[in-house]
């Protein structure tokens, strides 16, 4: 019967129909439940899961914290415990948790003159040291200083930011570790080396993982709220493989705007015009519970939009620095950081007398378009980029970083003029969702998160 339905197919889409139904009817022959499959009921059993999932989380974590205590007392315990009582691979655990707490007990009590933690790791106060801090949080350098290079002194080491370490930084810390997972994002910057020596390897850890270790890609971008604020790095950087979960609420918003300084005029490395523009905007902003963001291309721009601001708003600015809830960086410094609103100042712009002559510093380098990358990756809900330039003012030039400006400037002129309503629905077809996913995890992951951020699902 299949084969003489598929000799009537015309096309090549009523070919793959017919396989595809043919299919389809073997396996609900097999698999009589499916016929009547409902997808309202299992998205209420992937809500239960959800939700014991976090549930099983905080009792995990109490868990481990648990265990930990559990552990100590069990030391405590054995050192109390007569040596009569004890086997003798129990008595040699005892005499050498007597020795480290003794250690200890004497160190908590000096004002000075402590053993390093390297030193004490070295002594019989190393096992009482692995109940007490399980967990590390360090740099290599810092970890090269305070551990000893012991093998497999630790279970696990996880590197973030894998492509600011250089390979023989992370060596060390790879072996003391039994395991390890290195993480990061060959599009970002390593540490910048515009203004001084080159003290970095060409060869990062990120870059040797990358080669020798498995490789998972993770394509599900949370930071950007907003398909706007991470569309244009998708295309021009991770050939939109990202998968962004926008906020319904910022459909109809206009997250990503260009603020165009008219009268702006860049002389002796700064643009004052633009300076005082955007210093109005970040005192507007100030007084708000969002966290802001500031970053300038150039120190001296950053320098002279601070001098910009009120006294009052200089203050209330450092405090907010100082509490976290903002930055004020320049280009070179901002890798890492995050925000809510970011407001950027690109300073750049034509002389007295009309020209613009292109000197972007460290972005006109090898590699400055990641840079580029870096800075527009930063904001979670908004973003405003204050110019006194535009697309048109550009030259042509075969330099990749100015040329990809350029098309960051065609970008946001752009995206003042498609401005259209948005008004979809906020219904998501959970049918498309479980198609769309992979597996399990994926499948929960997505449907905690689309609900996160105002999205209802529809069957």
């Amino acid at each position: 019967m299949i084969f003489e339905s598929l000799k009537q197919a015309t096309n090549y889409n009523d070919f793959h129909e017919l396989i595809y139904a043919n299919a389809w009817r073997n396996f609900v022959t097999e698999n009589p439940a499916f016929i009547n499959f409902d997808f309202s009921e299992m998205y209420s059993i992937c809500k239960n899961i959800i939700s014991e999932e976090k549930e099983c989380e905080i009792n995990n974590s109490r868990l481990v914290i648990e265990k930990q205590i559990a552990k100590f007392r069990t030391f405590h315990d054995l050192i109390n415990t007569s040596n009569s009582k004890l086997k003798e691979n129990q008595k040699e655990l005892k005499a050498k948790l007597k020795k480290g707490k003794t250690i200890l007990v004497k160190e908590f009590s000096k004002q000075r003159n402590h053993l390093s933690f390297r030193q004490l790791l070295e002594t019989e106060a190393e096992i009482w040291l692995s109940v007490l801090k399980p967990i590390c949080l360090t740099n290599p350098t810092k970890l090269a200083v305070s551990f000893p290079m012991k093998y497999e002194l630790f279970d696990l080491v996880i590197f973030d930011e894998a492509g600011r370490i250089p390979l023989t930084h992370g060596l060390g810390a790879m072996q003391r570790a039994k395991k390890a997972i290195v993480a990061g994002d060959p599009q970002q910057m390593a540490p910048s080396t515009y203004f001084g020596e080159n003290q970095f390897d060409d060869t990062n850890l990120l870059h040797q993982a990358t080669y020798y270790f498995k490789n998972v890609f993770l394509g599900n971008h949370y930071r950007s709220k907003s398909n706007s604020l991470i569309s244009f790095s998708n295309n021009h950087f991770y050939d939109n493989k990202l998968k962004v979960y926008p906020n319904y609420d910022s459909l109809n918003e206009e997250v990503v705007k260009f603020i165009y300084i008219k009268n702006g005029v860049y002389k002796n490395g700064q643009n004052e015009i633009e300076a005082i523009e955007i210093a109005k905007e970040i005192e507007k902003r100030l007084p708000l519970t969002e966290n802001l963001g500031i970053v300038a291309f150039s120190e001296i721009q950053l320098n002279l939009i601070f001098s910009k601001l009120s006294n009052n708003s200089q203050e209330l600015l450092l405090q907010r620095i100082s509490d976290n809830t903002a930055f004020l960086k320049t280009l070179e410094q901002v890798q890492g950081d995050e925000c809510d609103l970011l407001l950027i100042s690109f300073g750049y712009g034509k002389n007295e007398e009309g020209k613009f002559e292109m000197r972007f510093g460290p972005l006109n380098q090898q590699n400055g378009n990641k840079r580029l990358n870096v800075l527009l990756t930063r904001a979670r809900n908004k973003l405003l980029f204050f110019a006194s330039v535009n697309a048109s003012d550009f030259p042509i030039s075969d330099n990749e970083s100015i040329r990809l400006l350029w098309l960051w400037f065609c970008f946001i002129e752009k995206s003042q003029i498609d401005k259209s309503e948005n008004n979809m629905s906020n219904e998501l077809s959970f049918k498309e969702l479980v198609y769309d996913s992979k597996n399990k995890v994926e499948l929960l992951n997505k449907i905690s998160v689309w609900e996160d951020r105002g999205w209802k699902f529809t069957f």
